[in-house]
């Protein structure tokens, strides 16, 4: 009888170190989970962000491209300008004057006054 009790003694100090071996992996399993719970939510905001920037990079060079057709047009338009203004002649009515204040500058100000 002792020893019936020595081993049911025995398989319950056995039963309590299993016990308490797996409290301690399931504490270290939960754990693992919340980590990688938080990883997974850092990584969608990081994807998130990434798409963020891929559209506002897309709006970048969509608006680059504009500023750069716009410069090509303004571009012409001034060569046009300079072309027709190069291309001047004195007609009946100018005065000597007014055909030299051709090479005058004009200031902004006035120029956008004028037009």
């Amino acid at each position: 009888m002792k020893w019936l009790l020595g081993v049911t003694a025995a398989l319950a100090v056995a039963v309590l170190g299993l016990g308490w071996q797996l409290k301690g992996a399931w504490e270290d399993a939960a754990s693992s989970r919340n980590e990688a719970f938080a990883a997974l939510q850092a990584a969608g905001e990081q994807r998130q962000q990434a798409e963020l920037l891929l559209h506002r990079m897309g709006q970048l060079d969509a608006a680059l491209g504009r500023l750069a057709d716009r410069t090509e047009v303004n571009d012409r338009k001034l060569d046009a300008a300079l072309v027709q203004i190069n291309e001047i002649q004195k007609t009946e009515g100018d005065s000597d004057e007014s055909m030299a204040c051709l090479d005058v500058l004009v200031p902004v100000q006035l120029d956008g006054v004028l037009r």
